[in-house]
């Protein structure tokens, strides 16, 4: 992961380099103008099953098929300390121009370890911003596509 933080109010951060991190997200990096990192990916998959206890102690486990996982992808962007960056406008807009009721296309994320994803855009989310450091959180949710 492209774990960067600051250790205390006046820490000055400096993002240098074209290096997306451990993540590489289409878009998501090369035209904000607040350095945003992708600090880390979350993926739910699952089946679709039901398991019913009957009398007599008997149980019986249905598997109907794959089910649609979920993925949550966590950002974090770095504003400077007069927060003139333009990173929650970004992301919205990131957001907007993808989002599954907006484009018929998937996104892929993938990562250094070999891992990629498919996903629906479904959900944007700033989940807080910290004025010690100047940074905001963002989360983007979608639906793994199978």
């Amino acid at each position: 992961m492209s774990e960067l933080t600051a250790a205390a109010k006046g820490c000055v951060i400096q993002a240098t380099g074209q290096s997306p991190g451990y993540y590489r997200l289409q878009g998501i990096l090369s035209t904000s103008t607040s350095p945003i990192f992708i600090q880390s990916v979350t993926t739910d998959r699952k089946d679709i099953a039901a398991a019913i206890s009957c009398f007599g102690d008997r149980h019986k486990f249905y598997v109907f098929g794959k089910g649609f996982g979920d993925i949550a992808i966590n950002l974090e962007a770095f504003l400077g300390a007069d927060a003139k960056g333009a990173a929650e406008t970004f992301v919205n807009k990131f957001f907007d121009t993808n989002r599954s009721s907006a484009s018929t296309k998937p996104i892929i994320i993938t990562s250094r370890g070999g891992g990629s994803y498919s996903f629906f855009l479904t959900g944007c989310r700033v989940t807080g911003t910290n004025p010690n450091n100047h940074m905001m959180t963002f989360q983007l949710l979608g639906k793994l596509v199978e």
